[in-house]
């Protein structure tokens, strides 16, 4: 435990220092599934919503997992669209949570980071490099955070705009009506921005 940092509520109870998986959490609060591009999915927004926590010890009754349609139909939008080539097409991760098994497509989080801050190869101009993700790659020179320090849990640097895992989910499922939540326009009315190389 770190001095000054977190207490317990009290002597015979754990630091309060904990990481709680939020997709984890939301499944099995019943809020919707998980896509294959591991990002939540509720049969109301899709995969725009942030979920927050509130850890308590009051006694609560559970809600049931969501057992409503299907909202990711394995479409690969999400892998099709990720700049980072961030989302496997055919490795997957399986778990087990109150028995049931919850399965997403092999993400590597060091693509997904890198692409996710600018870092996409086909306009960065040492995209061979950012090409492969190597831990030495360097961030695209017109990335307004090149000088700042690494990402933090707590915010993201979203310039490439969660291309893949949001927005080309997003669409796939306006165009089948599997949300409840609509937009009078379609989702994107144009074609997607990408960063210049000048």
């Amino acid at each position: 435990m770190k001095e000054n940092w977190s207490k317990p509520v009290s002597p015979d109870k754990p630091a309060p220092d904990v990481f709680l998986h939020m997709r984890i959490a939301a499944f099995a609060a019943g809020l919707g599934e998980i896509g294959w591009s591991k990002v939540f999915l509720t049969p109301e927004f899709g995969p725009r919503v942030r979920f927050g926590a509130v850890l308590t010890e009051t006694p609560l009754d559970p809600d049931p997992i969501y057992s409503g349609p299907k909202l990711c139909d394995r479409c690969m939008a999400c892998v099709k669209n990720c700049t980072g080539n961030a989302i496997s097409r055919t490795e997957s991760v399986k778990i087990n949570v109150a028995g049931h098994i919850v399965e997403w497509g092999k993400l590597d989080e060091h693509k997904c980071s890198l692409a996710f801050q600018g870092g996409q190869a086909d306009v960065a101009p040492d995209g061979e490099q950012l090409k492969y993700a190597d831990y030495d790659a360097k961030p695209h020179e017109y990335n307004p955070f090149i000088a700042s320090p690494g990402p933090r849990y707590q915010y993201g640097r979203a310039i490439e705009g969660a291309r893949g895992c949001i927005r080309a989910c997003m669409m796939h499922l306006e165009e089948k009506e599997k949300l409840k939540n609509k937009f009078r326009m379609p989702f994107q009315r144009r074609k997607p921005w990408r960063m210049e190389n000048k």
